[in-house]
């Protein structure tokens, strides 16, 4: 709820003869009581993202690497209940989690289009963007993934790597939430 309330302030002074005046500071003031707004955070970032899309899976993972030394982990999985892409310029709708690895903050973006166009991906959203400039297979997908990714949690028949340039722009506002209780000394 948005709301601003503006008071007139009366404050009087009264001097010895018994005569009331208001001090200078306080003719005609107004004091405004502003909303609570919450935190802002505003994470702009950019860099060379390596992502793994695993079709069969639904799967779609990787990192980001910034322009300034950070890295963001990119998950993304195909929306529940969405249909799936009839022809191949039809997109698939992901959702996605992006985890900040240095901050340990995560963001969690819904219905983002994925388009699979042959041998590249593309992300088309105001929020997250992408596009694939090479697709590496084999051992040098390998490579990479031991290299930037956890080769762990990736362990596939066969590996497919699609490199290219992201842009990440996430605006979020965490409102706090005021506390109730029944306990006046809480």
């Amino acid at each position: 709820m948005i709301y601003s309330l503006f008071l007139t302030v009366s404050r009087s002074i009264t001097l010895p003869s018994g005569r009331h005046v208001r001090p200078p500071i306080f003719r005609n003031a107004l004091a405004v009581r502003m909303p609570r707004r919450g935190i802002f955070n505003d994470v702009r970032e950019s860099g060379t993202a390596r992502l793994i899309f695993q079709k069969d899976e639904g799967i779609l993972m990787g990192m980001l690497e910034t322009t300034t030394g950070g890295t963001l982990s990119i998950n993304g999985k195909i929306s529940e209940g969405s249909p799936e892409p009839s022809t191949s310029t039809d997109p698939y709708i992901m959702d996605f989690l992006i985890v900040d690895g240095e901050e340990g903050t995560s963001y969690k973006l819904d219905n983002i289009n994925v388009f699979v166009e042959g041998r590249s991906i593309r992300i088309d959203n105001p929020a997250l963007n992408f596009t694939s400039e090479r697709r590496v297979k084999g051992e040098k997908a390998d490579v990479i993934i031991h290299q930037y990714l956890q080769p762990g949690s990736m362990a596939f028949d066969h590996n497919e790597v699609y490199v290219g340039a992201m842009k990440l722009h996430v605006l979020t506002n965490e409102c706090p939430k005021q506390e109730q209780s029944d306990d006046f000394l809480a």
